[in-house]
């Protein structure tokens, strides 16, 4: 049975690999991109692995355009590696981050080589100089909140508080998170679907956790992952090793989501490796219920082993234990504060407090 189940996650994860890779293959139409002919406008261009660039097309060649984007200055990009390029306005919503430290958000109306007109939900019309914008990002218009305020994006939304979901980070983007001040972890995207963890608790321990998520539909998200961790310093003269190879289903989007996991799982106890044959069971979900405010809770069914003597020898017995974890993250642009109740009924205690701090890098 164990086997089986390993073959099947291992499956499960090389064939969300092969997908993605199909998914960024060019297609054959990929050069037959539609091509704003007004240099002036603002342009928004996606490259196949993810990179998302904003600023002018400033010439043309066969199979290749002339990019000015406003960070990076002129790039030279073929069009066989660009999956998506779409002049700005058409109902696009930005945020404009200003050289003063101001923020402004609205709709391109017009453009000219020295300024920009857009439309705000709270003062109506504005003509902004370019010389006084930072960076601009295209957003969500749904973000767009009650009297004009933003809601800044979960960029915490690939995991919940000790559980991943499917949904991926970010390419080039991380966090660091600390919980309860001895846990700390970083993780960050490698690439448009995966990303990589790393924790320790020093001087007793640590882990790796790589993840590959992809969004399958506009409400799923499907991935898988793996974990190790080991202690460094023996604890009662026992060194112990654990890991994981895990599938995940997120239904929903960043803000509101429920995710099932289930993975195979092992543990070394000074060099007696366990397989356990019952499955480790993930049910995690996440409700925004403000601008600031999220609700967060989830469920981890870990399996265990408890191994007793009798007439015919040594006979190992295998349940799950139950944890639970239930609060609320409080989410600003690069900051988010977690803070709950971790419910573990088989401890005296029953019940542990959770805080957890993240800051997006």
């Amino acid at each position: 049975m164990k086997k089986i189940l390993a073959a099947f996650y291992f499956s499960f994860f090389i064939y969300l690999f092969a997908f993605s890779q199909s998914a960024r293959t060019p297609s054959e139409d990929s050069t037959k991109l539609k091509i704003p002919a007004d240099t002036s406008s603002y342009c928004i261009v996606e490259t196949n692995d993810g990179l998302l660039l904003k600023g002018r097309i400033i010439g043309q060649k066969q199979g290749e355009i002339s990019f000015r984007d406003n960070n990076l200055g002129l790039l030279s990009l073929e069009l066989k590696n660009i999956s998506f390029i779409e002049q700005a306005g058409n109902g696009m919503y930005f945020l404009f981050y200003m050289k003063d430290g101001g923020l402004l958000h609205g709709k391109i109306i017009s453009q000219t080589a020295t300024e920009i007109e857009i439309e705000t939900k709270s003062t109506g019309k504005k003509i902004i100089p370019l010389e006084r914008i930072k960076e601009m990002r295209l957003i969500d218009e749904k973000d767009i909140r009650r009297k004009g305020k933003y809601r800044y994006p979960n960029f915490n939304a690939p995991r919940y508080f000790l559980t991943p979901s499917a949904i991926p980070m970010n390419k080039e983007e991380g966090y660091y998170q600390t919980m309860d001040f001895l846990y700390n972890n970083f993780n960050y995207g490698i690439a448009k679907s995966f990303s990589i963890g790393s924790g320790a608790i020093l001087p007793l321990g640590f882990y790796v956790m790589p993840k590959y998520g992809r969004k399958v539909s506009d409400v799923m998200y499907l991935g898988a992952g793996a974990v190790y961790g080991q202690t460094l310093v023996k604890f009662r003269q026992t060194n112990f090793k654990l890991g994981a190879l895990y599938g995940l289903a997120t239904f929903g989007n960043a803000n509101n989501n429920l995710t099932f996991g289930t993975g195979y799982t092992f543990s070394d106890v000074n060099n007696e490796t366990t397989f356990y044959p019952k499955p480790l069971i993930m049910v995690s979900g996440a409700l925004r219920i403000s601008r600031r405010f999220q609700f967060v809770g989830e469920n981890i069914f870990l399996p265990f082993k408890n191994c007793h003597y009798v007439a015919e020898g040594k006979v190992c017995d295998y349940f799950y234990q139950h944890t639970a974890i239930y609060g609320f993250r409080f989410l600003k642009e690069k900051l988010s504060i977690d803070l709950g109740i971790l419910h573990y009924p088989q401890d005296i205690f029953k019940a542990f407090p959770y805080l957890a701090l993240a800051i997006k890098f």
